[in-house]
């Protein structure tokens, strides 16, 4: 669950979904929806990027030794998590848009950032301003729209 929320992933999708639009495949309802919903993701991931620079926490395996993460952590720092904050960016939108695929997506949201602390990446607090971000993001997005 945690490797689906990395930026190469949304990348990936992304530009999955742009090559299906440019060939007219529909592969989801209101794709086109579905697809608009993720451009909060990235602003997301701006501010969370932002965000770890100015608060420069450090990991919970970097700050106690023996709660060692289950999973090759990354580098940068842990506040705010940026799964979370992408992830639930895009939940949001497509919450606030009523996408008939939104309940799914939340689902997943949910499980990406839950990963990150069972795989202790992340304290309840990064994974928590994560989600705020990535609410206010797709809700400044959306009411833009």
């Amino acid at each position: 669950m945690t490797a689906s929320g990395t930026f190469f992933s949304w990348f990936l999708i992304i530009m999955l979904l742009k090559v299906f639009q440019l060939l007219k495949i529909e592969i989801l309802p209101e794709q086109e929806l579905f697809y608009q919903s993720m451009r909060p993701v990235l602003f997301a991931w701006i501010i969370c990027q932002i965000l770890k620079k100015v608060f420069k926490r450090q990991r919970p395996w970097q700050k106690f030794p023996d709660r060692v993460a289950l999973i090759q952590s990354p580098k940068d720092d842990s506040m705010p998590s940026s799964h979370a904050g992408t992830s639930f960016a895009f939940a949001t939108a497509l919450i606030l848009v009523w996408h008939p695929l939104w309940w799914v997506v939340l689902i997943w949201s949910i499980l990406v950032i839950v990963s990150r602390f069972i795989l202790r990446v992340h304290y309840p607090s990064d994974l928590l301003a994560g989600v705020a971000i990535g609410t206010i993001m797709s809700w400044f997005y959306v009411s833009h729209l």
